[in-house]
């Protein structure tokens, strides 16, 4: 028989639930009234700020969206998560390219495509010098392998097509390489909003 000052164990859920109900009403009443910026967790908001320090928001927002931990990530999380992004968008250039060497005729356009696809290859690696620099919080360093790394070897096909002018650089190789440069500028974004508010 439970005494007068217990609590018997089938209405302690229900104490607790009422508890937190209590603290929820008390945070909510306090934050209505004084705005309260706290980034704990990858919600809709987080990732609205994030994305809106990037020149493509709406790529970043897709991005982190698509992957579930954005829900309990905090802005580093939130950044390797786009690296993953942009780092699966190099993988998927790199391959693209280098079937294209298997099946390409033109002995100038073969050659080119194959200078891209070793510096697809390079520049896809790279991402996990990114990642590292992030877990351990050095984000110039980070920022440093995206600008002077990876992308010259990403921008590398695009300045071979243009010196030969009279070849035209396949759709697909261009597309892809645009939209690793785009996943790149997302991640420039989010690194400098890291640093200024490290």
């Amino acid at each position: 028989m439970a005494s007068h000052g217990s609590i018997s164990s089938s209405s302690f859920p229900l104490l607790l639930l009422l508890q937190l109900s209590s603290v929820l009403v008390i945070f909510f009443s306090c934050s209505s009234t004084q705005p309260i910026i706290v980034f704990v967790n990858g919600n809709d908001a987080l990732i609205g700020t994030v994305c809106s320090k990037t020149v493509e928001p709406v790529i970043c927002s897709e991005c982190l969206k698509s992957d579930p931990k954005s829900k309990s990530a905090d802005v580093r999380g939130l950044a390797g998560i786009a690296n993953n992004c942009a780092a699966t968008d190099a993988n998927q250039l790199y391959e693209e390219t280098y079937n294209f060497t298997q099946t390409v005729k033109d002995p100038t356009l073969k050659d080119i495509a194959e200078g891209c696809t070793i510096q697809f290859l390079l520049g896809k690696d790279d991402f996990h010098g990114v990642q590292n620099n992030l877990d351990v919080k050095a984000y110039e360093e980070a920022k440093s392998i995206l600008i002077n790394q990876i992308l010259p070897k990403i921008n590398y096909c695009i300045d071979q097509f243009d010196k030969k002018p009279k070849l035209q650089m396949p759709p697909k190789l261009l597309a892809g390489t645009n939209i690793v440069k785009n996943g790149i500028d997302v991640m420039i974004g989010i690194l400098n909003y890291l640093i200024s508010i490290d």
